[in-house]
C-alpha cells in the first residue's frame, strides 16, 4: 500500500545550515507535479494622499514556499513520523533537503500552522 504524505514547505535562503538533513530512508524528492513555488512577499506598499503610492522592504531573508508531497510504502510510514514528530520536533525545525526546481540543497522547514495530510495512493 503506498501513502501520500502532503507538506508545506518554506525554502530559507540564506539561513544557518542545520545539522539535520532529510533521511536517507525517506524518497529523496518532493513530487511536485501539479505544485508551484511562491515567494513570500518582503515588501509593503502604503498609499499615500496625493502622490504615488510608497513601497519599501520589510526583510531581506528571501524565503519560498511550496506544496509537495512524497509517495511512501506504508513500511516508510515510522520513518516520516519519526523524523517529523521526533527529529524535527512536530515539524518546527529546519532541515537539509534537495531544491524541488535545481536540485541544490537549501535549508527546509515545514510550516506548522497547515500539518501534513496522509492519504492512501493505491
Amino acid at each position: 500500500m503506498l501513502l501520500r504524505i502532503v507538506v508545506n514547505v518554506e525554502i530559507l535562503y540564506n539561513h544557518a545550515t542545520p545539522a539535520t538533513s532529510w533521511p536517507a530512508t525517506l524518497p529523496d524528492s518532493f513530487l511536485i507535479n501539479g505544485s508551484s513555488i511562491t515567494p513570500k512577499i518582503r515588501a509593503v506598499r502604503t498609499d499615500m494622499e496625493s502622490g504615488p503610492a510608497y513601497q519599501r522592504m520589510t526583510s531581506t531573508a528571501r524565503i519560498d514556499t511550496f506544496v509537495a508531497s512524497i509517495l511512501i510504502d506504508k513500511s516508510k510510514y515510522t520513518d516520516w513520523t519519526t523524523f517529523y514528530e521526533t527529529t524535527l520536533a512536530g515539524g518546527s525545525m529546519p532541515f537539509n533537503h534537495t531544491h524541488p526546481l535545481d536540485g541544490s540543497t537549501v535549508v527546509m522547514r515545514f510550516d506548522v500552522t497547515k500539518p501534513p495530510t496522509v492519504a492512501i495512493a493505491g
